[in-house]
């Protein structure tokens, strides 16, 4: 390959890594056999303590391909690591890819493609998910799942539609789509030593966009395994997920304005989708004190989000969702408010 002209470079590939020995040489085996002098790939190691830095190091995509490889000294978090990258790159867009993913053929060359066809300033494409260790087979026959919940083609962005087909999807990893660099305006960067942090910052992105384009196709192998952060929350950390979209609600009223009725709907129902997990996870919780106060907690954050009634709530379940999403609903609701009732009534 030759030398990258920064001039010419129209897409910024971005790896950040921590503790992904096992994975990494598979991530960027997928990224190598598919580079173009048309992009460029940047590799953020965030103080591993495995031999991650030497795979990187020996891999012949920095070795033959001139990825770009940066060492930070210590452990700061992905939020950090993915502004870092932002920081370095030079491409006019830029593709957030997890290490322990892999990108599926012509990914790069279709997206190239799509870039220079419609100049977007958001496209959306769909990934398959694979567990833990997988064959070929299931990388290729995977679920697959959408990030966008319009049609597929170029869409503009008409009374904040890009917003609310975004949320709607209730899929808002940073990792399934490609940005125009120029909507990272101030208040967007991700937030640092936060989960979650994929919701405060991806719907907004989509607010700031003029249009966007979706390929319904899959570009990635998304990998669930063991051990990673969402796989492994306890009952407390997930009511980080609904701290998120409060996040993102502040942001949004802060840089752009009020959510028009339709944007808070949407953003409602997905509070609902992130609720019901939520309180299925405390309802487990051996510690009924302690279930009950977790209860109560989530039951305000979602408060925050809607801030209506309830029946607010469960009717926005069922104006963008469908009938089983507001059953579901209904019924964690109602098991929450069960829970926080006999609580106090253990204490009368």
């Amino acid at each position: 390959m030759q030398n990258i002209d920064h001039r010419d470079v129209k897409l910024s590939i971005l790896v950040p890594c921590y503790n992904v020995s096992k994975y990494i040489n598979e991530c960027l085996d997928s990224i190598a056999d598919q580079m173009t002098d048309e992009c460029e790939v940047i590799i953020y190691d965030d103080g591993s303590k495995d031999d991650t830095v030497q795979k990187i190091s020996e891999h012949r995509i920095v070795l033959d391909s001139g990825a770009r490889f940066i060492l930070a000294q210590e452990n700061r978090g992905l939020s950090y690591a993915r502004n870092s990258l932002l920081k370095h790159s030079n491409g006019q867009y830029v593709w957030f890819l997890d290490s322990d993913d892999k990108i599926l053929d012509s990914a790069i060359n279709n997206l190239i493609n799509c870039i220079q066809l419609s100049k977007p300033d958001i496209i959306f494409f769909d990934y398959n998910t694979w567990y833990q260790d997988p064959t070929p087979r299931m990388i290729r026959k995977g679920f697959q799942r959408t990030s966008f919940d319009g049609k597929p083609g170029f869409h503009h962005n008409i009374d904040n539609s890009l917003y609310n087909l975004t949320v709607k999807s209730t899929r808002l990893h940073a990792w399934s789509k490609v940005y125009n660099r120029n909507l990272f305006k101030v208040g967007t960067e991700f937030p640092v030593g936060k989960i979650f942090e994929d919701v405060a910052v991806v719907p907004l992105l989509s607010a700031y966009a003029e249009t966007a384009y979706y390929l319904n196709q899959p570009f990635l192998a998304y990998r669930i395994r063991e051990g990673s952060i969402l796989s492994s929350l306890s009952a407390e950390k997930e009511i980080e997920s609904l701290k998120a979209i409060n996040e993102l609600k502040s942001k949004y009223e802060k840089n752009i304005g009020a959510l028009s009725k339709k944007s808070h709907m949407v953003t409602t129902y997905f509070a609902t989708w992130q609720l019901r997990q939520i309180i299925k996870a405390i309802a487990k919780h051996p510690d009924k004190q302690k279930c009950a106060f977790l209860i109560e907690q989530c039951l305000n954050e979602f408060k925050k989000i809607h801030g209506k009634t309830t029946l607010y709530a469960l009717y926005a379940c069922l104006r963008e969702g469908d009938f089983f999403h507001f059953l579901h609903c209904s019924k964690r609701l109602i098991q929450a408010y069960l829970i926080c009732y006999f609580n106090k009534q253990r204490k009368i």
